[in-house]
């Protein structure tokens, strides 16, 4: 038994390595797709931010003070959802 490569052996190691520009193809892709998910990910977040926003005016309006707004369940949770950093 020799310590030096063989044919054999030499096509088994390099018939599945991708070549340079696939790589690069490949991770230019995934750049791009977390991107676009952070780039959303923000836009839900400006959303969600606008719609506690106008339902704590609208609950105002209605005579209610803020503590007793930020009190309700479904206010607590979208809370949480923008105090959770994004990843």
């Amino acid at each position: 038994m020799s310590d030096q490569p063989t044919p054999q052996t030499d096509a088994m190691f390099t018939d599945n390595v991708p070549e340079d520009a696939q790589i690069v193809a490949f991770c230019e892709r995934l750049e791009r797709e977390r991107n676009a998910a952070r780039a959303d990910a923000a836009r839900l977040r400006d959303a969600l931010e606008g719609m506690l926003i106008a339902e704590m005016e609208m609950r105002q309006m209605d005579g209610w003070a803020a503590d007793e707004v930020e009190t309700e369940p479904h206010w607590m949770a979208a809370r949480a959802a923008l105090n959770t950093p994004a990843k």
